[in-house]
């Protein structure tokens, strides 16, 4: 990961903190600002490095497929945890309290749950259980410092690609 902004140095430092131990993570964040790859740089940090890493978007779960989810020793990457019915929500809470030592749940969500807690439109238990170690991302708009680096690495990366030696002006 790239970035020296103080929001992205307090990210990394907390998930350095968190990864190691099996509680719940919930990540949160704009579309696009990167929680499918912190959620697998967490997972390579933990202790279930070395088993599966499974994504699942919750908007595309049916309820009863859900348990079946909670089997073997894994890290279980539930993105959009936001969109699962009420009654999916409560079977994933219950599935989730039994594997307890077997899965390694992060969660992730563009909205606030905490704002669906009030409006009733999210299972509280659910709400409690992920999150015990909740992690925002920040989007660029709040780390500009780092879009220098990002296009440094960017650009050497294509230049690499390419076999190109393209350059920025300092007024770009």
């Amino acid at each position: 990961f790239i970035g020296q902004s103080s929001y992205f140095l307090e990210l990394m430092r907390q998930i350095e903190l968190a990864a190691p131990y099996d509680f719940p993570i919930l990540l949160s964040g704009a579309c696009g600002v990167g929680k499918s790859s912190m959620a697998y740089f967490i997972h390579t940090k933990s202790t279930f490095s070395n088993f599966d890493f499974q994504t699942i978007d919750c908007a595309e779960l049916e309820n009863k497929t859900i348990e079946t989810l909670f089997v073997g020793k894994k890290t279980l990457y539930a993105k959009n945890i936001d969109t699962l019915t009420a009654q999916g929500q409560q079977v994933f809470t219950q599935a989730l309290k039994k594997s307890k030592g077997t899965i390694r749940c992060i969660a992730s969500t563009t909205v606030s749950l905490w704002k669906l807690l009030q409006n009733q439109q999210f299972n509280a238990n659910l709400f409690c259980v992920l999150h015990t170690f909740p992690l925002e991302i920040p989007s660029l708009k709040n780390r500009a410092g780092d879009i220098p680096l990002l296009i440094h690495y960017f650009l050497e990366k294509i230049n690499n690609q390419y076999k190109k030696n393209i350059t920025l002006t300092p007024q770009a």
